[in-house]
C-alpha cells in the first residue's frame, strides 16, 4: 500500500515564456495539501512542451514511481490539469494516467478534483477529460498566436517576458537594460552568481533556491515587475542563452 497522505507534486509548462506560471501550480499544491492534511514529499518541475505525447518529465515520474516500492510511493500526484501529462493525442495521455493508476497511485487535479479509473464509465470519463483538454489547448495555442500577430504587425515584441537583466521600451518595439538602484541587488549580480555556483558544483536546483533568496523581481509586457520564482530548468535555460553572459 502506498504511504497514506503522502503526495507527488508536478509542475510543467510547455514554454519558458510560461514559466511564471510555475510558482502558481506549487501555491495551488501546497495550499491543497495543508488544507487536506496532505505532505508533499517531492516535485517535479520542468518546462517540457509535451505535444507529442506525455511530457518528458512526466516519464522521469512515472519511472520514479515505478522504481519505487510500493509501500513507500505516494498516494497522491497533485497536478493542475490532465493536460500537464501531456499534449499529444488523448489517448498517449490516457496511457499515462493509466500507468500511474496501475501503480495505486491517485489522481488529484484543480480542475476536476479525483480522477477516478476504477469502473468503465470513470475510464470513459477520465478519457473525455484528456480529449476536451487536447481541444482546449489548441483554441489557446490559437489566442496566443492571434494576440502574438496583432504585436507584431504593431512592430512590438511579441513575447511577454523580457529577458532577465532588460525591461522593455515604451512603445514596446525594443528591450533597454533595467536600472538598479544603488546597494540594491542587480541581475548581473545574480547571474554571476548563478555562474560561480554552477562552476563550483551546484545542481541547477540548488542555485534556484538560492536565487529564491535574493534575485530581484521581473519585468512582463505590462511593465509591471512580478516576483518570479526560480526553478532548476529556468536555471538551466537561462545558462545556455547567449545574451545573458553580456547581462553578467
Amino acid at each position: 500500500m502506498p504511504q497514506t497522505n503522502i503526495a507527488w507534486a508536478l509542475y510543467v509548462v510547455s514554454s519558458a515564456s510560461q514559466e511564471d506560471t510555475l510558482q502558481n501550480q506549487q501555491a495551488w499544491a501546497e495550499e491543497t495539501a495543508l488544507k487536506e492534511g496532505w505532505q508533499i514529499g517531492r516535485a517535479f518541475d520542468a518546462i517540457n512542451s509535451g505535444k507529442n505525447g506525455p511530457r518528458k518529465v512526466v516519464k522521469a515520474l512515472v519511472a520514479a514511481l515505478e522504481d519505487t516500492d510500493a509501500e513507500h510511493r505516494p498516494e497522491i500526484l497533485m497536478l493542475i490539469r490532465l493536460d500537464r501529462l501531456g499534449r499529444g493525442l488523448p489517448m498517449a495521455v490516457a496511457s499515462t494516467l493509466a500507468q500511474i493508476h496501475e501503480l495505486g497511485v491517485k489522481i488529484f487535479t484543480r480542475s476536476n478534483s479525483w480522477i477516478k479509473l476504477d469502473t468503465p464509465t470513470e475510464q470513459l470519463s477520465a478519457f473525455m477529460l484528456c480529449f476536451v483538454g487536447s481541444q482546449e489547448n489548441i483554441t489557446r495555442i490559437d489566442k496566443l498566436d492571434n494576440a502574438y500577430s496583432a504585436r507584431r504587425r504593431k512592430g512590438q515584441i511579441a513575447q511577454n517576458m523580457a529577458p532577465y537583466g532588460l525591461v522593455f521600451s515604451d512603445d514596446k518595439k525594443s528591450y533597454k537594460p533595467k536600472e538598479s538602484k544603488e546597494g540594491d541587488v542587480s541581475e548581473a549580480d545574480v547571474i554571476r552568481l548563478m555562474f560561480r555556483l554552477r562552476l563550483e558544483g551546484y545542481g541547477y536546483h540548488r542555485i534556484a533556491n538560492a536565487l529564491n533568496e535574493m534575485a530581484p523581481e521581473q519585468t512582463f509586457v505590462s511593465a509591471a515587475p512580478r516576483k518570479t520564482r526560480w526553478y532548476g530548468p529556468r536555471v538551466s535555460a537561462l545558462l545556455k542563452k547567449k545574451n545573458t553572459l553580456s547581462i553578467s
